[in-house]
């Protein structure tokens, strides 16, 4: 009779264990797939700055070359000073870019360009793109060839 009651006392413990073993993987599975998701928003938000940053360098060539002859005599009067969270801490001057609504998904996409140099006989562009918490920066270097 004793071994009869030990065997079912072991069989209890061994499937306590089990739930305990499959309920701590389950809790494993479901952290990993949650901080999987939370990760999955930075490539995209990077790829969009990326974009935003490229699409900057090509309004800025289009603008400055419809306004090529003023845009030769004073390049700073169409590009003016604007601080923007691209300068990241430098005395880096920008334009921010109003983008029609709808430019980008949630309107979260902003543009920033900026020069270094006088534009004679070259300047650097600088454009960047911000979406959520990703920041990209272009530089052109030789802007004054493309207008």
């Amino acid at each position: 009779m004793k071994s009869l009651l030990n065997s079912k006392g072991i069989a209890l413990i061994m499937l306590i264990i089990a739930i305990t073993i499959t309920a701590l993987i389950g809790v494993g599975v479901t952290s990993f797939v949650a901080s999987k998701k939370a990760a999955e928003d930075y490539p995209i938000y990077s790829y969009h700055a990326y974009t935003l940053a490229h699409a900057g360098v090509e309004f800025a060539i289009r603008y400055a070359h419809d306004n090529q002859p003023y845009f030769s005599l004073s390049p700073y009067t169409y590009i003016t000073q604007y601080v923007s969270p691209c300068s990241q801490g430098t005395s880096v001057n920008w334009k921010k870019i109003n983008l029609p609504p709808g430019f980008t998904k949630d309107d979260k996409g902003e543009i920033y360009i900026s020069l270094e140099g006088n534009c004679s006989p070259s300047c650097i562009l600088h454009s960047c793109g911000k979406y959520g918490a990703a920041i990209c920066e272009i530089k052109l270097n030789n802007f004054q060839s493309y207008l």
